[in-house]
């Protein structure tokens, strides 16, 4: 299949612009007689990888589509209506592009997972196996719900996660900012001072004058180093082996890994549940489950579980070979395994580990906000302490007191 990107006038008049993938040039002229549309011109789009995308289709835009399309689906308008009306209100031109295919591939007679299929990078591999699903059941205006209810879900760990950390985020920033302000501008008008009365100076406030004036000596070059490491540091992780041993962390260190076994584990019961609900086989069930995971570590892990659920493994012993899962959710499936009630307990279990990721959201934030309160705090009395204990000697030494 070649991509090419098209310019060509609506029926109406109006200019429209996207993206269309066809076998041969034919095709594409032929697509465009069949919907009434004049070419004006067209060229064909080479592959390339873009690292800083504005327009990045996020899990709120896949939402908003799922919301439009469930209230246009309900209200008894045909798929292919639905796609053309959610298109014209997408702010996004590059998933606007995407839905003016789908539109396209969809009055060729495709089938709606056929033509999500042919992008994968907008449509996860869940996304699509779910509509596929509720094509074949023919219960695809049910299907959205789940969509909405999942994606809702991911959303908003996310805005808790992102609003816990904004505050510290400023209180650090707001350190740094101290640290250098106090060490370019008020420790060295003060060292100016102390040398030309001779005060000795006390162990710490020779510690924070060398400080101070490391800072003010190479405060351009620390500031080039940091941010060519934070730069360097982003393009590694955006790599897979850089995200991998990230990702390693995440499940190693104490604190981050109680934080990641808890959302890892709630996603897992909220997607295992709706998927088992369609009537997907197991197997597949986990396989899809491991692909929407965030973590590269674990997903490679996941592989290994999948092998041992084929080879006859129950999927609480497959999980626990992982060793990552927290105990009360691999001995409540195992249970849940024995009773049959398999749907219900994730249900119940994605539930807990929600609850407990919220409530361990609030307590990080009770704990972080004093802790940087009291680091900055003492960053400050550190350096008043530095600057005051020559001062008043120096003062008592000209006999003020």
């Amino acid at each position: 299949m070649i991509k090419y990107h098209y310019i060509a006038r609506s029926p109406t008049g109006k200019k429209v612009k996207g993206n269309l993938k066809v076998e041969d040039e034919k095709e594409l002229f032929e697509i465009m007689v069949e919907h009434d549309y004049k070419l004006l011109k067209y060229r064909e789009l080479k592959k390339h990888r873009d690292f800083f995308s504005l327009s990045t289709i996020t899990n709120s835009d896949l939402m908003s589509f799922c919301e439009n399309i469930n209230m246009m689906l309900k209200a008894g308008l045909s798929l292919k209506e639905a796609i053309r009306l959610s298109k014209d209100v997408i702010h996004k031109e590059k998933f606007r592009k995407v839905l003016i295919d789908v539109e396209i591939n969809l009055a060729k007679g495709k089938s709606f997972y056929n033509c999500l299929n042919n992008h994968p990078n907008i449509f996860s591999n869940f996304f699509r196996t779910m509509i596929y699903l509720s094509e074949v059941s023919g219960n695809l205006k049910d299907i959205f719900d789940y969509l909405i209810s999942y994606y809702r879900f991911d959303i908003n760990i996310k805005k808790k996660l992102l609003n816990t950390m904004f505050y510290p985020c400023l209180l650090l920033i707001l350190c740094v900012a101290v640290i250098v302000v106090m060490s370019t501008i008020i420790v060295p008008s003060f060292v100016s001072i102390f040398n030309e009365m001779n005060v000795e100076l006390p162990l710490i406030t020779r510690i924070i004058i060398s400080i101070s004036n490391f800072i003010s000596n190479y405060f351009i070059f620390i500031l080039l180093f940091l941010i060519l490491f934070i730069f360097s540091f982003y393009l590694y992780c955006k790599t897979l082996k850089g995200k991998k041993m990230l990702d390693k962390y995440k499940t190693k260190i104490i604190i981050l890994r109680k934080f990641t076994q808890v959302i890892i584990t709630s996603r897992f019961c909220k997607s295992l549940k709706i998927l088992i609900d369609s009537g997907l086989p197991i197997v597949n069930c986990i396989e899809i489950c491991s692909s929407l995971m965030e973590n590269e570590f674990l997903k490679e892990k996941f592989i290994f579980a999948v092998d041992e659920i084929k080879r006859g493994s129950s999927i609480s012993m497959a999980l626990y070979s992982i060793n990552f899962f927290p105990s009360l959710f691999t001995e409540t499936l195992y249970i849940s395994e024995k009773t049959a009630n398999l749907s219900y307990s994730l249900k119940v279990l994605g539930q807990i580990y929600e609850d407990d990721l919220h409530n361990r959201i609030q307590r990080l934030t009770t704990i972080i906000e004093p802790m940087l309160i009291l680091f900055i705090a003492s960053i400050v009395i550190i350096l008043l302490i530095a600057i005051f204990i020559p001062l008043f000697s120096m003062l008592d030494n000209i006999g003020v007191y």
